[in-house]
């Protein structure tokens, strides 16, 4: 599904991409390294545009959001491709091997009325890197505010201002995935990025526009990520997101394409560290509930039973998102659902395309 992108600039030698930082100028006749955007007739050109490879209904704490509309639903989908070559990416398929993916084609209106029909109260552009299907997230986007569904963007951060200053205003929360603690060899060494600053200064942006942030971190101990590292990106978001701004340290998966070792129960000791360090809500694979950042009484419980696609979330705070034993304001953004109904779920495709009856 082609049709013409936003954000480039036509230049002598092909088109300038201004959607990711990379900003690939491409030849006409060629894509850029995302692979899905092409120049033809020196005009940009998406590829992918309603060319879903998986949709699904999602617990919003599957996209790393505990403090936003928490116990809610978010009808979640994504293309294929990607802007980043992460070599521990555990949705390789979706973000390399596009020719392989089956997919589904939906028009914006589609993903929206799938939404309500299915009792979801937002929409979430996931799985691969939003910024590689923005004209359709943008569409979506404008239709979901309209039709009052939440948006939220889960995103590797490199977006240009340029983008971020054009889906904004359409966008309620955002989770933005670190990779190896922000550090620059990382980056450049496992996921083909070259500079990371732009990774930040999105952060900061979307801050500025007064949309929700949560900050996660693939904790890794090799290949250039160090406790130090941690403790430098937890002091950046102290610093400029601030204190009460949520980060999820999350474990290295097990399938990735490089060797590394067990960071259990280092995670663990990781995020007592950084609480100290002043920021009052840090979550991991083992710790997922909500606790008072004052007198420590559990105040949001979340619970993944084995075999079960659902949270169940409950809840031990006041009508205003207070803690019940010490009077602390919780800063929850939206409303905190319960009684969430268990929802079974069928594969089509060739796996890949996962979809809710009915």
């Amino acid at each position: 599904m082609s049709r013409v992108a936003v954000l480039y600039t036509p230049l002598s030698s092909g088109v300038r991409c201004d959607l990711c930082a990379r900003r690939c100028i491409i030849p006409e006749g060629k894509v850029g390294f995302c692979n899905v955007r092409r120049n033809v007739n020196d005009r940009l050109l998406t590829d992918i545009y309603g060319a879903l490879s998986i949709r699904y209904i999602d617990d919003i704490e599957k996209k790393l959001q505990y403090h936003f509309n928490p116990g809610s639903s978010t009808y979640s989908f994504g293309t294929t491709s990607c802007n980043f070559r992460c070599k521990f990416c555990i949705n390789w398929e979706l973000s390399t091997e596009k020719e392989f993916v089956p997919v589904v084609k939906m028009w914006p209106s589609e993903i929206v009325e799938t939404a309500i029909k299915n009792g979801c109260q937002g929409i979430s552009f996931t799985y691969n890197e939003p910024t590689i299907f923005f004209e359709f997230a943008y569409d979506t986007a404008k239709l979901a505010r309209k039709s009052n569904l939440n948006t939220v963007l889960v995103t590797n951060g490199y977006m240009t201002p340029e983008a971020v200053e054009m889906i904004a205003p359409y966008i309620d929360a955002a989770s933005i995935d670190f990779k190896g603690s922000g550090n620059s060899h990382f980056y450049r060494k496992i996921c083909e990025v070259p500079n990371v600053q732009p990774i930040f200064e999105c952060a900061q942006m979307l801050r500025d526009k007064r949309i929700h942030i949560e900050i996660s971190n693939i904790v890794v101990l090799e290949h250039g990520d160090s406790d130090q590292e941690q403790y430098k990106l937890g002091k950046w978001v102290l610093d400029n997101l601030g204190p009460e701004t949520p980060l999820h340290l999350l474990s290295f998966m097990d399938r990735c394409l490089i060797d590394h070792e067990p960071v259990g129960r280092h995670v663990i000791e990781l995020c007592n560290d950084l609480r100290n360090l002043g920021l009052k809500y840090v979550y991991n694979d083992f710790e997922t509930n909500t606790n008072c950042p004052e007198c420590g009484e559990q105040l949001i419980r979340r619970d993944l039973k084995m075999f079960d696609t659902r949270y169940t979330v409950t809840y031990n705070l006041t009508s205003e998102h207070a803690c019940p034993k010490c009077g602390t304001k919780i800063p929850i953004v939206g409303t905190c659902y319960s009684g969430r109904k268990a929802s079974g779920f069928r594969v089509g495709g060739a796996g890949y395309l996962w979809d809710y009856p009915g």
